[in-house]
């Protein structure tokens, strides 16, 4: 999926990026609030194809995924404003009562009641008296959370790398290539194709 949006997104994005420059012809047949409009805001026009598309992706989820949650488990809309509350005041109080519970046993091991075939009910686990809550430290000093931790970390270094840095340093005049957005687009564009073969 990322591969695909890899491919499309680059391309709207920089086919649709300051389209009074890219497209001076068309800009001249265009309304005079338009005009202005998007004189005022060049990238207009690749925000709003963003929010479109996340509109449209949120209909297809709601209206054609089933949810596969037990009505009895689902969370009524109005617990929502209730449970914003309660994290908004768990930050100040070192984790809800969920969230102290054990990430990982010594060794690494899950704890009985979460792991083995019989544990739907896992989520409704309470804490057994303790008061210790899980911090970076006691985290940090295992071993397979250590890995997995800095391993993501290079992951989103470079994930951050390619989606932000490299765009600015494609349109930078000074010490960059200096390129239009459209030609970014089309190098990612080019970039996703590699993934995509590579990926399926």
């Amino acid at each position: 999926t990322r591969s695909l949006a890899y491919l499309i997104s680059p391309a709207l994005g920089g086919f649709s990026a300051e389209p009074l420059s890219q497209y001076p012809r068309w800009g001249e047949k265009t309304s005079p609030w338009v005009h202005s409009l998007l004189e005022k805001y060049p990238f207009l026009l690749p925000n709003l194809i963003g929010v479109l598309g996340c509109l449209v992706t949120a209909v297809l989820i709601f209206v054609a995924i089933p949810e596969t949650l037990p009505e009895e488990e689902r969370r009524r809309f109005q617990d929502i404003p209730h449970e914003i509350y309660n994290t908004v005041r768990s930050w100040f109080r070192g984790g809800t009562e969920q969230e102290r519970l054990p990430i990982l046993l010594q060794g690494g091991a899950l704890p009985p009641e979460t792991s083995g075939e019989n544990n739907s009910n896992s989520h409704k686990l309470r804490h057994n008296g303790e008061k210790d809550s899980i911090a970076v430290t006691p985290l940090w000093s295992n071993n397979s959370a250590r890995s997995h931790i800095i391993i993501q970390w290079f992951y989103t270094f470079v994930l951050m790398l390619s989606d932000e840095a490299f765009p600015l340093f494609c349109m930078s005049v000074r010490g960059g290539l200096g390129v239009s957005e459209s030609t970014i687009g089309t190098i990612l564009s080019g970039a996703g194709v590699l993934f995509v073969t590579l990926q399926y």
